[in-house]
């Protein structure tokens, strides 16, 4: 999903963010918009900080326990645990849908939804699961 012009970025040159709340300074938007002219090309969660890195601009992370945080920033505006896949654990974490924001104050808390798209989501995760491991036992017909 990531290009570059000659297209010979690895993916270990490659970043991935989760831009929900962000702030970018007009100088990194220059950047970006300079490289897409140019005629790179991808969705901006791996894009954006791809760019910037590559351009030898910071990316940081305002929050969180990963290896971008400033350790004044360390598990501030919202946490969670590096690295640790699909499980998503803490107050921003994608997997874990919420009725409501969790008691830590001045905390970010993500995804937050009304009971009935609370109850609609997490039911279309469970028959996904269902699916998903009834296929893998070769019990879905076809």
């Amino acid at each position: 999903m990531l290009r570059s012009p000659n297209g010979d970025l690895t993916p270990s040159q490659s970043w991935l963010v989760f831009l929900t709340f962000f702030r970018i300074s007009g100088a990194a938007l220059d950047t970006i918009d300079r490289y897409y002219l140019e005629g790179w090309a991808g969705h901006s969660e791996n894009m954006w900080a791809t760019i910037l890195k590559h351009a030898g601009m910071p990316v940081v992370d305002f929050g969180g326990d990963g290896k971008y945080v400033a350790e004044e920033d360390r598990n501030q505006r919202y946490f969670g645990l590096p690295n640790d896949g699909f499980e998503k654990n803490g107050s921003f974490g994608t997997m874990d849908i919420r009725l409501r924001a969790g008691r830590r104050k001045d905390v970010l808390w993500h995804p937050i939804k009304p009971p009935a798209v609370w109850l609609r989501q997490n039911r279309k995760r469970l028959v996904s699961m269902i699916k998903w491991q009834l296929d893998k036992l070769g019990l879905v017909r076809r």
